[in-house]
Protein backbone atom coordinates (compact mmCIF):
# COMPACT_ATOMS: atom_id res chain seq x y z
CA UNK A 1 0.00 0.00 0.00
CA UNK A 2 1.16 3.42 -0.49
CA UNK A 3 2.12 5.42 2.56
CA UNK A 4 -0.83 8.39 3.97
CA UNK A 5 0.18 11.63 4.79
CA UNK A 6 -0.81 14.88 6.65
CA UNK A 7 0.89 17.88 6.83
CA UNK A 8 -0.83 20.03 9.67
CA UNK A 9 -0.36 23.36 10.58
CA UNK A 10 -1.48 25.57 13.81
CA UNK A 11 -1.96 28.97 14.34
CA UNK A 12 -0.69 29.64 18.04
CA UNK A 13 -2.94 28.56 20.53
CA UNK A 14 -4.55 26.44 18.29
CA UNK A 15 -6.64 23.43 18.87
CA UNK A 16 -6.89 21.56 15.55
CA UNK A 17 -9.10 17.75 14.76
CA UNK A 18 -7.60 16.12 11.18
CA UNK A 19 -9.14 13.45 9.92
CA UNK A 20 -6.72 10.69 7.78
CA UNK A 21 -8.80 8.13 6.16
CA UNK A 22 -6.74 4.79 5.27
CA UNK A 23 -7.39 1.66 3.47
CA UNK A 24 -5.90 -2.00 4.63
CA UNK A 25 -5.81 -4.57 7.50
CA UNK A 26 -3.30 -3.72 8.95
CA UNK A 27 -1.38 -0.35 10.15
CA UNK A 28 1.63 -1.39 9.87
CA UNK A 29 3.97 2.06 9.98
CA UNK A 30 3.76 5.36 11.78
CA UNK A 31 6.06 8.36 11.64
CA UNK A 32 5.53 11.90 12.90
CA UNK A 33 7.46 14.84 12.03
CA UNK A 34 8.15 17.87 14.04
CA UNK A 35 10.17 20.18 12.02
CA UNK A 36 12.90 22.17 13.34
CA UNK A 37 11.62 25.51 15.42
CA UNK A 38 8.73 23.82 17.20
CA UNK A 39 10.64 23.85 20.50
CA UNK A 40 8.29 21.09 21.86
CA UNK A 41 5.21 23.33 21.53
CA UNK A 42 3.26 21.07 19.00
CA UNK A 43 1.62 18.80 20.79
CA UNK A 44 -0.03 15.44 18.85
CA UNK A 45 -2.45 12.51 19.61
CA UNK A 46 -4.01 10.03 17.30
CA UNK A 47 -8.02 8.17 17.98
CA UNK A 48 -9.58 5.71 16.55
CA UNK A 49 -12.98 6.51 17.68
CA UNK A 50 -12.79 7.11 21.42
CA UNK A 51 -9.71 5.35 21.44
CA UNK A 52 -6.38 6.89 21.86
CA UNK A 53 -3.93 4.98 19.62
CA UNK A 54 -0.88 6.89 19.70
CA UNK A 55 0.72 7.70 22.00
CA UNK A 56 -0.98 4.71 24.18
CA UNK A 57 -1.36 6.29 27.41
CA UNK A 58 -4.05 8.48 27.16
CA UNK A 59 -4.29 12.02 27.66
CA UNK A 60 -0.71 12.14 26.81
CA UNK A 61 0.77 13.65 23.75
CA UNK A 62 4.30 13.22 21.66
CA UNK A 63 6.26 16.50 20.74
CA UNK A 64 9.51 17.78 19.64
CA UNK A 65 11.82 19.76 17.72
CA UNK A 66 13.67 18.48 14.38
CA UNK A 67 13.04 15.18 15.28
CA UNK A 68 10.83 12.15 13.82
CA UNK A 69 8.96 9.54 16.36
CA UNK A 70 8.97 6.14 14.91
CA UNK A 71 6.20 3.18 14.93
CA UNK A 72 6.35 0.19 13.59
CA UNK A 73 4.46 -3.20 14.11
CA UNK A 74 1.23 -3.99 13.64
CA UNK A 75 -2.20 -2.65 14.61
CA UNK A 76 -5.37 -4.27 13.28
CA UNK A 77 -6.99 -1.81 11.38
CA UNK A 78 -11.03 -2.34 13.35
CA UNK A 79 -12.90 -0.67 9.61
CA UNK A 80 -12.67 -0.49 6.00
CA UNK A 81 -12.17 2.33 5.44
CA UNK A 82 -10.86 3.19 8.90
CA UNK A 83 -10.61 6.88 9.81
CA UNK A 84 -8.19 7.64 12.69
CA UNK A 85 -8.42 11.45 14.26
CA UNK A 86 -5.11 13.35 14.67
CA UNK A 87 -5.30 15.57 17.71
CA UNK A 88 -2.68 18.76 17.14
CA UNK A 89 -2.46 21.54 20.07
CA UNK A 90 0.01 24.77 19.19
CA UNK A 91 0.86 25.40 23.00
CA UNK A 92 3.31 28.42 21.43
CA UNK A 93 1.20 32.21 21.94
CA UNK A 94 3.22 33.81 18.82
CA UNK A 95 4.19 31.47 16.52
CA UNK A 96 2.45 28.54 13.55
CA UNK A 97 4.27 25.24 14.03
CA UNK A 98 3.37 22.31 11.78
CA UNK A 99 3.83 18.13 12.18
CA UNK A 100 3.84 15.72 9.39
CA UNK A 101 1.83 12.55 10.20
CA UNK A 102 2.72 9.96 7.84
CA UNK A 103 1.01 6.12 7.76
CA UNK A 104 1.52 2.93 5.67
CA UNK A 105 -0.84 0.21 5.52
CA UNK A 106 -0.89 -3.16 4.72
CA UNK A 107 -3.57 -5.93 3.26
CA UNK A 108 -3.84 -9.41 5.27
CA UNK A 109 -2.36 -10.70 1.85
CA UNK A 110 0.48 -8.76 1.86
CA UNK A 111 1.98 -9.54 5.39
CA UNK A 112 2.41 -13.30 4.05
CA UNK A 113 5.68 -12.97 3.20
CA UNK A 114 6.56 -11.38 6.21
CA UNK A 115 5.54 -14.28 8.47
CA UNK A 116 6.69 -16.76 6.53
CA UNK A 117 9.89 -14.89 7.13
CA UNK A 118 9.41 -14.96 10.81
CA UNK A 119 8.64 -18.20 11.25
CA UNK A 120 11.77 -19.37 9.07
CA UNK A 121 13.95 -17.42 11.64
CA UNK A 122 12.08 -19.44 14.43
CA UNK A 123 12.91 -22.43 12.86
CA UNK A 124 16.48 -21.22 11.70
CA UNK A 125 17.20 -20.14 15.86
CA UNK A 126 15.71 -23.31 17.29
CA UNK A 127 17.87 -25.33 14.57
CA UNK A 128 20.67 -23.67 15.00
CA UNK A 129 20.42 -23.75 19.17
CA UNK A 130 19.83 -27.42 18.59
CA UNK A 131 23.13 -28.33 16.41
CA UNK A 132 25.16 -26.00 18.91
CA UNK A 133 24.05 -28.37 22.03
CA UNK A 134 24.58 -31.30 19.67
CA UNK A 135 28.05 -30.22 18.79
CA UNK A 136 29.31 -28.62 21.91
CA UNK A 137 29.14 -24.83 21.56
Amino acid sequence: MPPYSKKIENSPGEVKRTEIEVEGDYLTNLTITFPHGCCGLMDVAILYGDEQIFPQNKGEYYSGDGETIKWEGLYRLPEKPCTFVIYTYNQDDTYNHMVFVRMVTKYEYELLEFRIAKALRVQQGGLLTFLSKLFGR
